[in-house]
């Protein structure tokens, strides 16, 4: 009874300690199902705006896609005036190889949706490039860059949804996925409620 009794009192205690977390939606990584897994999220105050990373590029002419061999998260927060704050950046993920690049949103846009190209190759899937859709948080303006060849300025009006994209109210907070010491073989977009500062 009275290592029960203990148990109680500590469980008592814990209670208050403990906090609702926020809404949350994860896509489910596309890509292989090999390598090790990994979820990484930008703080509770920042936005995600963009990836830097390294990839190689691919052979088109031998039938070669290029390859992202490592990935980050770039995150800030965003200002109601559309300022963008420090640049934070989240654990790197993949291997080594090729050249790092780095695109993001427009000051004042954050990720709200994204469609990784994935390729099956004689060596398995691998991400050939990231196209990321970036939504305004001032005027709702919509633009995209592609992480993994070079960026893209603006958005055609005539472009297919994106596979994985944020439900209302919630924006770009983190990516999940799989890799190893060759490349990321597999990514996901994760959302959560995140508020101008």
């Amino acid at each position: 009874m009275r290592i029960r009794s203990l148990m109680m009192v500590g469980v008592t205690l814990a209670l208050p300690l403990a906090e609702p977390l926020p809404a949350r939606t994860i896509f489910p990584p596309e890509g292989s199902s090999g390598g090790s897994a990994w979820d990484d999220h930008c703080p509770q105050d920042k936005f995600l705006v963009g990836f830097r990373g390294r990839y190689s590029r691919g052979k088109p002419i031998l039938g070669a896609p290029g390859t992202i061999n490592s990935i980050r998260i770039v995150c800030a927060s965003l200002s109601a005036a559309g300022k963008r704050g420090v640049l934070w950046y989240g654990p790197e993920r993949g291997g080594s190889g090729g050249d790092y690049q780095e695109f993001s949103c427009p000051s004042g846009a954050g990720v709200m949706a994204y469609d990784p190209g994935t390729k099956n190759t004689p060596r398995g899937w691998v991400i050939d490039y990231v196209d990321a859709r970036c939504v305004s948080r001032i005027n709702g303006a919509r633009t995209r860059f592609r992480f993994g060849h070079d960026g893209s300025p603006a958005e055609p009006s005539n472009s297919p949804p994106f596979n994985q994209q944020c439900p209302a109210g919630e924006s770009g907070s983190g990516i999940n996925g799989r890799s190893n010491g060759s490349g990321v073989l597999a990514i996901g977009l994760d959302c959560a409620i995140r508020q101008p500062i």
